[in-house]
């Protein structure tokens, strides 16, 4: 069971695309779907954590704003484990179509 609180930061665009190899921005509007949070979380804590185990996140439905201190509910689940654990993306920077994010994840599941 996983049982570890995880906080980390990175950058979307040129350099998370060069650690992740997907491609990522803001649109026009300043919304990105909710799925491209969940896709740069879930493989930045997949490097951190590192144990075999692939964090899958659900962030919703609704498109996520791109402004310092969106903070956005999600849950966070592993592919081969039934833990369940609270976490939430924050976007802590914003560039024009680049930004930045911090995931906390729970320190207890469920």
């Amino acid at each position: 069971m996983f049982r570890k609180n995880f906080a980390l930061s990175l950058t979307t665009a040129a350099t998370a695309l060069a650690l992740s190899g997907c491609s990522f921005n803001a649109s026009a509007y300043l919304t990105v779907p909710p799925e491209d949070i969940e896709k740069v979380a879930s493989e930045a804590l997949q490097e951190q954590i590192n144990n075999g185990y692939v964090p899958i996140l659900d962030c919703g439905d609704d498109r996520v704003k791109v402004r310092v201190d969106e903070a956005i509910d999600c849950v966070m689940t592993f592919d081969n484990d039934p833990t369940v654990l609270d976490a939430v993306v924050t976007i802590t920077e914003v560039d024009g179509k680049d930004y930045k994010i911090f995931v906390k994840v729970a320190d207890e599941p469920r």
